[in-house]
């Protein structure tokens, strides 16, 4: 009885555009202009005002998630490999935090692209 072949569709490391390069050296340039003040886990979820870096920040996170064609759940676009948990030292959250790595490895792979471009 004669079988169906399907060919393998071999998946190559996606390519990162030019555009995504620069949303990721604009957020990187943003972060340093931060301006917000440290606050306190207590006021984490009362409205605190964002600065004008920050929230360009969050436009270029939804620009650059939409250029490398991330689905919704995959949000913020990277994390930085030197993350560490944002919730109080001892809650149930920060003991069962773990780092994104998947989103680690992006950020890996647009900082090893912003080098290579420059």
């Amino acid at each position: 009885m004669p079988t169906k072949r399907v060919p393998l569709t071999r998946i190559g490391k996606n390519k990162i555009s030019s555009a995504a390069i620069e949303a990721f050296r604009r957020m990187q340039k943003l972060k340093e202009q931060c301006t917000c003040p440290e606050i306190t886990w207590e006021q984490h979820f009362t409205n605190h005002e964002k600065c004008k870096a920050c929230k360009e920040w969050w436009v270029q996170n939804s620009f650059l998630c939409r250029e490398l064609r991330l689905p919704p759940w995959k949000f913020p676009a990277y994390q930085h490999p030197d993350a560490t948990t944002p919730y109080p030292e001892g809650s149930p959250a920060a003991i069962s935090w773990k780092p994104d790595l998947e989103a680690q490895d992006r950020y890996r792979a647009l900082e090893q692209a912003a080098a290579e471009c420059q």
